[in-house]
């Protein structure tokens, strides 16, 4: 059995303690991760390079990932080795969405997703229009079963 996470919740019933996961590491960047990790001073707790969390959010690249990225990115610019933050971005492949660390680039990719989501939205919604009910609730039940 490979066991990559182990849930650790509380027992007690008389106070919260968040719980934790324990992550094993099966890939080169989990490894640099742990190796470059960083103290935060508030709370002593580790954390991965913010390179790598940007890298990562821009990977996952949901529009709040990039986002999540983006605002990473103008916090720690003054501190960011920006070596480092190319070769996570290059490591997980993500060169095309560097692009979205500046805010007008970002801003013209969400104005070209939302159009893109409605333009879906209407080509659905014609097809529904000139389908007849039971070829798309033919489809539909072919869909979920």
């Amino acid at each position: 059995m490979n066991i990559s996470k182990k849930r650790l919740p509380s027992d007690s019933a008389d106070q919260y303690i968040p719980n934790m996961e324990v992550k094993f590491i099966h890939q080169r960047l989990e490894e640099e991760a742990l190796k470059r990790r960083i103290q935060v001073s508030l709370n002593g707790k580790w954390i991965s390079p913010i390179e790598l969390q940007i890298a990562f959010k821009l990977f996952l690249g949901s529009e709040k990932d990039i986002e999540d990225a983006r605002h990473l990115h103008n916090i720690f610019k003054e501190h960011l080795n920006k070596d480092t933050l190319r070769y996570y971005i290059n490591e997980l492949h993500q060169e095309e969405k560097r692009k979205y660390l500046d805010m007008k680039a970002l801003e013209r990719w969400k104005q070209k997703n939302q159009r893109e989501r409605l333009e879906f939205i209407d080509e659905y919604a014609a097809w529904l229009k000139k389908t007849p009910n039971k070829e798309w609730s033919r489809q539909q039940k072919e869909l979920f079963e």
